[in-house]
């Protein structure tokens, strides 16, 4: 899913891109092929986890972070997944995915190395790490909050019975 207004740098070859996450979930530019080998590692270590990861490099002039997940989004549009978009040599990044929450895909780029197969191999750790299950923290806490109104009104009803009974 992409937003209304994403802004791709025209150094960005979209169709390179994805054609290499086509081939093997994997881009690097010209002259980066060396990071090929532990991408494609990250790439089999989250299919086999049941994940589909897929990592571009971008070495390219942006004028913003957000167009690392502008590219992403252009890229995913047409492979699907999770589309990484890791800026080279930078710890910026940008990530779209049909699997994980937008919240969980930030906070695994938080931080991460300024060596691509490095900053994918945490992101891939952080993005399958257990997460906070916030929907049953919210539901015990409602059921918290219930049960000690309930106790709460039973308490007063019963102060208040004895206190008529003590007044009779």
């Amino acid at each position: 899913m992409t937003g209304l207004l994403t802004v791709v740098p025209d150094e960005a070859d979209i169709p390179a891109m994805v054609a290499g996450v086509k081939q093997d979930g994997v881009y690097v530019p010209a002259g980066s092929e060396k990071l090929i080998p532990g991408l494609e590692k990250v790439v089999h270590e989250s299919a086999a986890s049941g994940h589909k990861l897929n990592f571009v490099v971008y070495d390219g002039p942006t004028e913003m972070v957000t167009n690392y997940r502008d590219i992403a989004a252009k890229v995913q549009q047409q492979t699907g997944g999770t589309v990484i978009v890791l800026g080279n040599p930078s710890d910026a990044s940008g990530a779209i995915s049909d699997h994980y929450s937008r919240v969980t895909l930030e906070q695994a780029e938080d931080k991460t190395d300024k060596q691509p197969t490095v900053a994918a191999q945490q992101m891939y750790e952080r993005l399958n790490k257990d997460q906070v299950p916030w929907t049953a923290v919210t539901a015990g806490l409602v059921i918290v909050v219930v049960v000690g109104a309930v106790i709460a009104r039973w308490w007063q009803l019963r102060n208040r019975a004895r206190r008529a009974d003590a007044a009779a």
